[in-house]
C-alpha cells in the first residue's frame, strides 16, 4: 500500500485537451523528468492517495507532460480533474529529482549524523534565502546542502548528513 510519505508532489493538472481525456500536466520547478511518465500517478482524495494508471504520454517537455489515463476517456472526466495536485512514488523518479532543489522527497526520512546516530524524523522544510532547511520533529533546523549529504536510502527512508556541530 502506498503512502503520502512516499510520494512527491510533482505537478498538477492544468487543462484539457482534446475530446478523449488527454490533460496537461504542469511540473514543479524542482521535478524535471528525462523520461516519459509511465506506471502510476497519484492524486489525493480525502487526503489518500488514489493510483491511476498512465495509458499514453504523448508529449513530454520540462515543464509539461500531455497525458492520458486509463479509465478517463472523455473531455469532461479530464475537466474533473483540473486542478488537482498531481504526485509519483519517490523511489520511481529519485533520479529526476536532486534533494537540495527538491527537498519535499525527504519530508518522512529519518535524519541520521555521520556517527550513524539518530537526529530525528524530518517532519517538514523551510526555505531560508541562502538554502533550505530541514525541520526535525522537535523542530530543530538542518541546514540542506549537497556539501552535507553523505547518503540517501529511499528503501530505508534515512538520509546521513554530516551535521555541523551544535545543531542536534
Amino acid at each position: 500500500m502506498i503512502h503520502n510519505d512516499d510520494l512527491f508532489h510533482a505537478g498538477f493538472v492544468s487543462k484539457t485537451h482534446g475530446y478523449r481525456g488527454h490533460f496537461y500536466v504542469n511540473f514543479v520547478t524542482e521535478f524535471k523528468p528525462e523520461k516519459a511518465l509511465k506506471g502510476f500517478l497519484f492524486f489525493l482524495f480525502n487526503d489518500k492517495p488514489v493510483p491511476f494508471f498512465i495509458e499514453e504520454c504523448i508529449e513530454i517537455a520540462e515543464t509539461f507532460a500531455l497525458i492520458r489515463l486509463e479509465d478517463i476517456n472523455t473531455k469532461e472526466e479530464a475537466t474533473e480533474l483540473s486542478g488537482y495536485r498531481v504526485f509519483l512514488e519517490k523511489t520511481k523518479w529519485y533520479k529526476s529529482l536532486n534533494p537540495v532543489e527538491s527537498p519535499m522527497m525527504l519530508i518522512g526520512f529519518s535524519l541520521v549524523d555521520s556517527n550513524k546516530k539518530m537526529a530525528g524524523k524530518i517532519i517538514g522544510i523551510e526555505h531560508s534565502p541562502a538554502h533550505y532547511l530541514l525541520v526535525l520533529e522537535n523542530h530543530t533546523l538542518i541546514p540542506l546542502h549537497n556539501d552535507l549529504i553523505i547518503e540517501i536510502d529511499l528503501k530505508s527512508k534515512e538520509i546521513m548528513m554530516k551535521i555541523p556541530e551544535g545543531l542536534i
